[in-house]
């Protein structure tokens, strides 16, 4: 409930932004309240925990070349003794670079940190992939230089960020590539784009992928095998209704493209969110690949929200009002489901325990148990 409670908050906040700032400020203060100081929530911070407490650990890391981290937690716990606080101010790091990511397409910033909690936002936060997470705030950084052809901060900005974890790499070059493709796919025909979409979210959809490959038979049916074992949270009842949303989604943003063409930088906000339904569907087939399409992914949030949740009410479409109300219906339902998982409920917040005394690690390590 709290979960969705925030997401409405999140979506009314804007409208406040002028005439009620006292109240705008306290749902900027809730927001990284709550998201960035997430306790006993998620999974990876175990394993971080026993790592920020342990500089033997790093190692690892060190081998991976993600160099980044191991210093800067190094630095961290000269300053910082207590790993609660270093995990929220870099949650709190993350959460200040997409909202000034929002910022610089929209005046709705909080509106789409809101919608963008149907895109993985609450998987960066409070489940919490923390290198990734951190690394990931300094590809949000550098997309403004991109953008502005700025190469060599946007190199040395990625280089940060694959300083801290390697897969980052790959999120680099889908970035610089669809920079390079944007002003070719806007001129494509409407009617090859939703062909090319269709195939590509049905192919990418583990239940209907896996009947295909068993149909063929053969050897490649271990894939399908691997699709079962990997793809069975995916593979629920809700499945199906994901991919209603993807294709609804899909189909909606491709037929307002002149629209989102028309927004600055519209030509590498189109193609970052075809490239999101196409290609960068596929990825999410392997293992933690739906991470390479987290921020592909934002940039349908800001299509969303300067076309069906910023347009004033007079003279809006009545597709547009249809698409508006049912897309928010189908995403209200998706989260409330994902929060289920016992990465995310039990709620737990660690700002008095970090003013107080921390619970025990092993009854910490349990409370949330997230099945191996």
């Amino acid at each position: 409930m709290i979960y969705i409670l925030t997401f409405f908050l999140s979506l009314i906040a804007d409208r406040y932004s002028e005439d009620r700032k006292v109240f705008y400020t306290l749902i900027v203060i809730w927001l990284f309240v709550f998201l960035c100081f997430g306790y006993m929530t998620g999974s990876d911070w175990r394993g971080y925990e026993l790592m920020y407490n342990d500089e033997s650990e790093l190692e690892r890391y060190i081998l991976k070349g993600e160099i980044g981290f191991v210093a800067l937690v190094k630095v961290s716990n000269l300053l910082i003794g207590d790993f609660w606080i270093f995990n929220a101010l870099m949650k709190m790091f993350f959460l200040y670079e997409l909202i000034r990511f929002f910022g610089l397409f929209t005046d709705r910033k909080l509106k789409a940190v809101g919608l963008s909690f149907c895109f993985q936002t609450l998987f960066m936060l409070i489940d919490c992939p923390m290198r990734f997470m951190i690394g990931a705030s300094f590809v949000l950084l550098s997309i403004q230089y991109l953008l502005a052809r700025r190469w060599v901060a946007f190199s040395l900005l990625l280089v940060v960020a694959v300083s801290f974890h390697l897969s980052l790499l790959v999120v680099g070059f889908v970035l610089v590539g669809v920079f390079f493709v944007s002003p070719y796919l806007s001129k494509v025909p409407k009617s090859i784009l939703w062909a090319i979409l269709i195939v590509c979210l049905v192919l990418a959809n583990h239940p209907i992928l896996r009947t295909i490959i068993y149909s063929m038979g053969g050897k490649i049916s271990f894939f399908a095998d691997y699709l079962i074992w990997y793809g069975d949270e995916r593979a629920s009842d809700f499945t199906m209704l994901s991919l209603i949303k993807s294709l609804l989604l899909g189909t909606l943003l491709i037929a307002y493209r002149n629209k989102i063409l028309e927004m600055a930088n519209g030509e590498y906000i189109f193609a970052m969110i075809y490239y999101s339904f196409t290609l960068g569907y596929f990825i999410t087939l392997i293992p933690t690949g739906f991470r390479f399409n987290i921020i592909p992914g934002y940039f349908q949030v800001i299509a969303l929200v300067q076309l069906f949740f910023y347009s004033p009410n007079q003279g809006v479409l009545t597709l547009e009002r249809v698409s508006k109300y049912g897309l928010f219906l189908i995403f209200t339902f998706l989260l409330a489901r994902e929060v289920e998982a016992p990465q995310y409920s039990p709620y737990s917040n660690s700002l008095y325990y970090i003013v107080t005394e921390h619970l025990p690690y092993s009854y910490r390590y349990g409370h949330n148990y997230v099945p191996e």
